[in-house]
């Protein structure tokens, strides 16, 4: 953070992507089995999984300078397993230059952990996620952090109450004159999360998962930007994308 000869606060340009990172354990079958059946797998490997972990890691590989932000369990002695997928997830992002240090530390919890299977004939997945008791981070744990360093924050639409706090924040932030402005983006993918269009009024982008639009009764990729955008800010930016639903920047 530096200030220029009138005093104005700038920032580095440097992102901060706010959500979830779990281990995702990917098999690749040749057809989805039956139930119940013997079946034989193409292939298997683990890999860093989280949205907002994963666009840390794209966009560090863009070029871009990025933080993580979010909730990691630190295993009992005891726990073998936990503290393998710790160590995985750390390392990955470690090996993207994502910067892992605004990580929030939960004492006992195991990490969210995803199996994933990929169907080869047809290119479809089912995903099986289990989260036991890692509490998400929250808004106090915000507070710790120095927003000023960051030009950027991406917020994934999860712990929706706790991060429509975070944004206010950033808001509040913003409105002050002397500092050089954050943009703000929110992706919203669950379906089952529907009061995730409480962070749409103050965000400058939108991502909008084919699964979320679809749930909600979008049929397109236009109709959903249209449809979304009444319940943004003034000239926000606006992605809907998915196999069926397209892409479309407005």
């Amino acid at each position: 953070m530096t200030k220029d000869k009138d005093s104005v606060v700038q920032h580095s340009c440097k992102i901060l992507s706010v959500g979830l990172i779990c281990v995702d354990v990917i098999s690749v079958a040749k057809q989805y089995p039956i139930e119940g059946c013997d079946f034989r797998l193409l292939g298997t490997h683990w890999q860093k999984g989280g949205n907002a972990a994963n666009t840390s890691a794209v966009l560090s590989m863009l070029g871009n300078q990025v933080d993580f932000f979010g909730a990691v369990p630190i295993p009992k002695k005891s726990d073998f397993h936990g503290q393998i997928c710790v160590g995985f997830i750390k390392e990955k992002m470690e090996s993207y230059n994502v910067g892992m240090d605004k990580v929030v530390e939960r004492v006992g919890d195991a990490l969210p952990f995803s199996t994933v299977l990929t169907n080869s004939d047809n290119g479809s997945r089912t995903i099986l996620h289990y989260r036991k008791g890692l509490e998400e981070v929250k808004y106090d744990d915000f507070l710790k952090i120095d927003i000023s360093q960051y030009s950027w924050i991406h917020f994934e639409g999860r712990n929706i109450t706790e991060v429509t706090q975070m944004i206010d924040k950033v808001v509040m932030y913003n409105s002050n004159e002397r500092h050089e402005r954050i943009t703000i983006s929110v992706e919203l993918e669950k379906p089952r999360r529907a009061n995730s269009v409480l962070l749409l009024p103050h965000a400058d982008l939108v991502v909008v998962s084919q699964d979320f639009a679809e749930f909600n009764g979008m049929s397109s990729a236009v109709e959903a930007v249209h449809h979304y955008m009444r319940s943004c800010k003034k000239e926000p930016q606006l992605c809907a994308h998915g196999v069926r639903l397209g892409l479309l920047l407005g």
